[in-house]
């Protein structure tokens, strides 16, 4: 973990898998920013997370499990991308019921 860093995603979503707060991003042993960034590294994961999840059809909302893959995916995309590292990921699901 100490080479690779770790970033930490938290969402919160209702009952229907949309996200109720934006995307709470944590990147432990992670540079802030680097040259060419358009924004700090964990600006640009949320943003990403945060689009990933609009993307995804309704139906793999609803679970969870759907959630935390597609965010994981974008997460490791970025940090790929802009950081060089394939970082070790944590996405933690709040779901708001009615």
């Amino acid at each position: 973990m100490a080479r690779q860093g770790v970033v930490i995603c938290s969402l919160v979503v209702d009952a229907e898998g949309e996200l109720v707060a934006d995307a709470d991003v944590r990147c432990l042993g992670a540079p802030n920013d680097g040259e060419g960034w358009s924004a700090p590294l964990d600006e640009m994961i949320a943003g990403a997370v945060e689009d990933a999840i609009d993307e995804m059809p309704l139906k793999t909302r609803r679970s969870d499990g759907g959630i935390e893959e597609a965010a994981g995916r974008a997460i490791r995309r970025i940090a790929s991308r802009h950081w060089g590292q394939k970082p070790v990921v944590t996405v933690m699901i709040t779901r708001l019921e009615e």
